[in-house]
């Protein structure tokens, strides 16, 4: 064999090794990722539970339909029977409402706050009926209203240097008792929320009982006469039937670093021309020097919330 076909030859071959490398390279492209893919066990991902925890609904608390009658004239009289000339039992307040009972010869048959049952005239008083929620018995979940005396050009009760208003006063007050009650789990309303705004007193009534309130509280700082003649808190009602709740709350003021003067009954508009449980709570002199300092601090207001907070916890859960 020649040189010449050896070299061919061998050119040849390697022609063919070179070949069948590139086919072995190709295949190994083409098919060793997926054998690599098929191989490769594909990570776990991590799954979260979430948990929904359902809130718990708050049972819709049943009303029932209740009739009043609110007197509308001044220098009227509750009578024995159904007649302006029969006995005359009781004198009765302008706003003054009693639980209806009946009707007879044009003159309304009502229970009154001093216990009697007489008739007042038609024509000197309107009857009313109102949805009223049954009693709760726990704050948790009671509806409070509380009112901050005064506002806007009514600034009420004043300090003897004049730089101190109550209806500045009032309104930093009900803002730290509406947390404390929150807190507590009561649902609170204000009747506003500004010193520079003036509620009429009809409104803040018809506010209280538009929400059904099962406590409605009015907050006031007291002023006498003659400056620092006077110290201390006072817890008021005007129905009787709130005694108990008026207690329940002054008994907690014992406890505060001013003398509690207890529990009276007090003919104030708010508390009297009502459908709902309605105290007023005088929380100090203003132009008292000893009470000033404790009306202005922040710790006396936490005190007042915390005991106020206390005497509806003891009224509601014995009610």
């Amino acid at each position: 064999m020649t040189k010449k076909k050896k070299r061919r030859r061998l050119k040849k071959k390697w022609r063919y090794r070179f070949s069948l490398l590139g086919i072995l390279l190709l295949l190994w492209l083409i098919f060793g990722p997926i054998k690599g893919h098929l191989l490769h066990k594909p990570e776990k991902k991590e799954t979260t539970t979430v948990t929904t925890v359902k809130k718990k609904k708050i049972p819709q608390r049943k009303a029932e339909e209740k009739s009043f009658v609110k007197v509308t004239s001044r220098d009227i009289n509750l009578y024995q029977n159904a007649d302006a000339t029969s006995q005359i039992l009781e004198a009765v307040s302008p706003g003054e409402i009693f639980d209806y009972q009946g009707m007879e010869n044009g003159f309304y048959l009502v229970s009154t706050n001093q216990g009697f049952t007489g008739y007042v005239s038609k024509s000197d008083a309107s009857k009313f009926t109102k949805k009223m929620l049954q009693p709760i018995h726990t704050l948790k979940n009671a509806i409070i209203v509380l009112d901050a005396g005064h506002g806007g050009d009514d600034i009420g009760a004043s300090s003897i240097n004049k730089k101190y208003y109550e209806k500045d006063m009032t309104i930093a007050m009900v803002k730290v008792i509406k947390k404390a009650l929150e807190n507590a789990g009561a649902k609170v309303y204000l009747t506003h929320n500004s010193s520079n705004k003036y509620i009429y007193l009809d409104d803040v009534t018809k506010f209280s009982m538009d929400k059904n309130a099962d406590v409605f509280l009015s907050i006031h700082f007291d002023a006498a006469d003659v400056d620092n003649q006077y110290s201390g808190v006072k817890t008021y009602y005007y129905y009787n039937k709130y005694q108990n709740l008026a207690q329940s709350i002054s008994h907690q003021f014992d406890n505060l670093p001013l003398n509690n003067l207890g529990i009276e009954q007090g003919n104030f508009e708010v508390i009297r021309e009502t459908t709902q449980p309605s105290l007023l709570l005088e929380l100090g002199y203003l132009n008292n020097e000893k009470d000033l300092a404790y009306i202005t601090s922040n710790d006396y207001r936490e005190k007042i919330a915390n005991d106020i907070v206390k005497g509806l916890e003891n009224f509601f859960n014995n009610n």
